[in-house]
């Protein structure tokens, strides 16, 4: 059974497939998932029966986001909605919007407050679409890291800093 990792290139493509392939038929595409063309033509010809969901223009405290990166992330949702597989997708704590402290709040309230950036809209709007779809599941986590995550992510610089008995650095 193959399953596509849309992705691969990024943070949770690195760390999560090269585990993953261990125990099964790992597919990558290269091309691009918002051509839903190319994106369908290479599932079937690869007979992917499953989809593990990575892709995202991701917001980072040192890149601007705009609202193609919006787009960018809906049409890529949507174009894995489409293929109707069994869907494992990633969410992320900024879909409790990043404008407030998330101290205290339960996953229940994911989605009660409107994201005020971009990929947080992103997110929040794939759970709006797919909360009724039995085909997808969402994965939620916070601060994430690994061994090949860039040096200025939060947990990997922070650890560097400590290592060099710097004070940390909260954005």
């Amino acid at each position: 059974m193959g399953v596509l990792f849309t992705g691969h290139r990024g943070f949770l493509g690195r760390e999560l497939i090269p585990k993953l392939q261990e125990h099964a038929d790992i597919k990558v595409f290269e091309g691009d998932v918002r051509n839903f063309s190319e994106l369908y033509k290479y599932v079937k010809a690869n007979k992917v029966q499953k989809v593990i969901h990575g892709a995202a223009k991701v917001a980072r405290r040192n890149k601007v986001e705009t609202v193609q990166d919006l787009e960018d992330n809906l049409i890529m949702g949507a174009n894995i909605i489409r293929l109707e597989l069994p869907t494992l997708t990633f969410c992320s704590g900024k879909i409790f919007g990043s404008q407030f402290s998330i101290d205290g709040l339960t996953e229940s309230q994911a989605g009660d407050v409107y994201p005020s950036d971009f990929y947080g809209q992103s997110k929040y709007f794939f759970k709006s679409i797919t909360r009724e779809n039995s085909n997808i599941s969402l994965c939620r986590f916070f601060n994430v890291f690994g061994v090949t995550e860039a040096k200025d992510r939060f947990i990997k610089a922070n650890i560097v800093r400590y290592l060099n008995k710097k004070p940390m650095v909260i954005h």
